[in-house]
């Protein structure tokens, strides 16, 4: 795969790679995906960390890509099981694009509400593990920045399934305090997307290493970046409707 926000086209014209995905020749069929790529272990991650922090069946969770912080930044990413068909295929993950990959938020649906819970619950622990490596921590990461001192941690290998009693973030009042304070949770709203397979950014409260980064990931909903706890509201009020 080439640039991701490089387009490369079949030769009929249709769209054949954009964002970080790949298209058959009907120009919307997705059969290939950098973050799926990641997830099965056919490429690594493109962050200084070239390991997955945690995987399970649903999800893959890794530092990203110019990552806010050393230890403060990952993403969750939902995988994607190739068809029966197209066993063990690197090259063909899914039927069709409705079936397979979500592309953004404006592709969910309340029946993916569960699936967003799984995220930010692997995001937050993740990301709570790694920080409580981090040495004089009083409420927030401090001093942590990309030209601080790499820290040496043990990544979860196993984290415990979903507790299906925890509240979803319309909940205001039962969220954990240190999940409302400390960790942002959010998602890029298309076209401002970089790739078109859903993805969870999840980063720790404290320093950053410059401004655009705290354009690029505010803690408030804006037209490029909308918050998980916005999402799963909308999500709810659409089953309701």
């Amino acid at each position: 795969m080439g640039g991701h926000l490089s387009k490369e086209y079949h030769p009929s014209g249709t769209l054949k790679f954009y964002k970080g995905v790949m298209y058959e020749e009907d120009g919307t069929t997705i059969v290939d995906s950098i973050f799926q790529r990641i997830a099965d272990g056919v490429e690594s991650p493109s962050g200084e960390e070239k390991e997955l922090c945690f995987q399970d069946d649903r999800v893959a969770c890794f530092v990203p890509m110019n990552a806010v912080s050393r230890q403060g930044h990952v993403l969750v990413v939902p995988r994607v099981t190739a068809p029966e068909e197209h066993p063990a295929d690197s090259q063909r993950i899914s039927s069709t694009a409705t079936s397979g990959v979500i592309k953004t938020v404006a592709d969910l649906e309340s029946s993916h509400t569960e699936l967003l819970l799984h995220m930010r619950h692997v995001g937050t622990t993740v990301l709570h593990q790694r920080l409580s490596s981090l040495p004089n921590r009083r409420g927030h990461v401090a001093g942590m920045n990309m030209n601080s001192r790499a820290v040496d941690v043990e990544v979860p290998t196993t984290i415990p399934a979903i507790d299906t009693t925890l509240p979803g973030t319309t909940d205001n009042n039962k969220i954990p305090d240190s999940l409302k304070r400390d960790i942002f949770l959010s998602f890029h709203q298309p076209p401002f997307n970089s790739i078109d397979h859903l993805h969870l950014h999840c980063i720790a409260e404290g320093p950053r290493r410059n401004v655009i980064d705290y354009l690029k990931y505010p803690t408030f909903d804006t037209p490029w970046c909308v918050n998980l706890a916005t999402v799963l509201k909308h999500l709810e009020e659409k089953e309701n409707a």
